[in-house]
């Protein structure tokens, strides 16, 4: 029994028999909430721009659009059948990395580490940048996985 149908030379797409609805629904679920969640930061990143604490403002809004960017990426690969499984079980982890890093790195980016010394800031805000980094290779290279039949 052929469990796929055959798109193109040589490509296939799984059918719907090997990707459990549940599955899909969760990944679903899992992606929406993360689209919010990211609308959500943005919106508290207005709030502090326009409630004295502007200084937040840049980091929240560079944290909201890489999780949205994340989410929505993710909806648009679930709605075109090209999820596999790497991506249901990698994004709540990637996705909750991003977010409290994000904060985290933003914080210290603000406060200059303090009360870190200044060599020990600027050593810590390389190394902050260096892990969001590799954060967005490591949510690209899951999220644009090739699965078994080839198809990224």
């Amino acid at each position: 029994m052929n469990m796929g149908c055959v798109v193109g030379p040589g490509k296939q797409i799984i059918s719907d028999m090997t990707k459990p609805k549940s599955t899909k629904l969760l990944h679903a679920l899992q992606a929406s909430m993360g689209v919010m969640f990211g609308l959500y930061i943005g919106y508290v990143a207005f709030l502090n721009s326009i409630e004295g604490r502007p200084d937040l403002m840049p980091f929240r809004m560079v944290l909201s659009a890489t999780l949205l960017t994340y989410s929505i990426t993710q909806l648009v690969r679930l709605f075109n059948n090209r999820i596999i499984f790497i991506n249901v079980i990698s994004f709540p982890a990637i996705y909750i990395i991003f977010g409290a890093s994000g904060e985290l790195f933003s914080r210290g980016f603000i406060k200059n580490w303090a009360p870190a010394t200044q060599s020990e800031a600027v050593g810590l805000n390389i190394f902050s940048v260096l892990i969001f980094l590799l954060l967005i290779a490591i949510a690209g290279i899951t999220t644009f996985k090739k699965d078994k039949n080839g198809s990224a």
